[in-house]
């Protein structure tokens, strides 16, 4: 609710069992599913079960789906027809990490840091430039080490599509807080200009 009260424009919901952040929807469907309609609601996987992607596709808990696995291309060409926009994110080793990434059939690619034994959430940083070598055919949405203090620069310089947030907004137990929400919030929007 706090990050709806900043004015976000949607939620990642991590259904990674692995993470520390999981959320167990067959628990939580209900209260996600009673959320603002303007919110877009993300679904965060990591190599899921095909059927799974499909279920979720076909529900309307979720406007979209985010995968950060090891999906390949063909694991996205079997669930892409017809499917919510589908969102693969990508650890950024080095840049030839992204030299296939046109072969994916999905809406958007989400960049974030690598670290090994990680699927993401590590909040650590990873080198811009990397973006300037990218193509922009699809939206690009930027996560990995993101604070209300830096996220004004990247957001002016490189103009993704989004930028995406967890450990930027937690405190020392790892619980968001409502203070550092609004600050990340507010400083990527006024970053738009």
């Amino acid at each position: 609710m706090a990050a709806i009260a900043s004015d976000a424009d949607a939620l990642g919901f991590n259904l990674y069992p692995g993470s520390k952040r999981f959320l167990d929807l067959r628990r939580e469907e209900d209260w996600i599913r009673a959320l603002p309609p303007e919110i877009t609601r993300i679904a965060v996987l990591v190599n899921p079960p095909i059927e799974d992607v499909l279920a979720l596709s076909e529900s309307d808990t979720f406007d979209a789906i985010q995968l950060h696995g090891d999906e390949s291309p063909d694991f996205f060409k079997a669930i892409s027809h017809g499917s919510k926009p589908l969102i693969k994110a990508f650890r950024l080793k080095n840049r030839s990490t992204l030299k296939d990434a046109e072969i994916y059939p999905v809406f958007a690619f989400l960049l974030d840091s690598y670290r090994d034994g990680f699927f993401g959430g590590t909040g650590e940083r990873f080198d811009w430039a990397i973006l300037d070598a990218i193509s922009r055919s699809k939206p690009i949405v930027v996560a990995g080490g993101l604070t209300a203090e830096n996220v004004g620069e990247l957001v002016r310089l490189f103009r993704p599509h989004a930028v995406d947030v967890a450990s930027g907004v937690e405190n020392n137990q790892g619980r968001k807080e409502e203070t550092k929400i609004r600050e990340f919030v507010l400083a990527a929007k006024l970053a738009i200009g």
